[in-house]
């Protein structure tokens, strides 16, 4: 992203197992030191995920901290109960806000999700 603006910007990701040239990713540095991170979710290839968990997977990475002492952390969406995050990707209609910035599901489909970014 260019830059995060009030108003956003909407951007169509492809699922991130998917070999096509699409975007897989979007990463929103929010510190110096931590990104987030936007990607599709959906049963394909080594990804088997119930169609009704599919959605747009939202984390947060910090780089101060390995993979195993905590760095990356979920963000989950309103009404996801799963321990493991099965169900915590974004639906069509969902929006969640992260460290001020504002994440807004706006559609979903076979060819990939689209998300809306802005200030939150």
């Amino acid at each position: 992203m260019k830059s995060l603006t009030t108003e956003g910007a909407s951007t169509k990701i492809s699922p991130i197992v998917r070999q096509d040239k699409e975007v897989k990713t979007i990463m929103v540095p929010v510190t110096s030191s931590k990104i987030l991170v936007i990607e599709s979710r959906k049963s394909e290839s080594l990804d088997v995920i119930p169609s009704q968990n599919e959605g747009v997977l939202v984390y947060t990475v910090d780089m101060m901290k390995g993979q195993l002492g905590g760095g990356y952390v979920i963000q989950k969406r309103v009404g996801s109960i799963d321990t493991n995050f099965e169900d915590a990707a974004l639906h069509a209609g969902d929006s969640i806000t992260v460290e001020g910035v504002k994440i807004t599901v706006t559609g979903l489909s076979t060819s990939g999700d689209t998300v809306k970014i802005s200030k939150g």
